[in-house]
């Protein structure tokens, strides 16, 4: 579970860049 919505946007914007390469 995420701890923090901020943790939730920076992994989530981690995985977006990796998927766009």
């Amino acid at each position: 579970m995420p701890k923090t919505q901020q943790e939730v946007v920076c992994q989530g914007y981690q995985i977006l860049v990796e998927s766009l390469g």
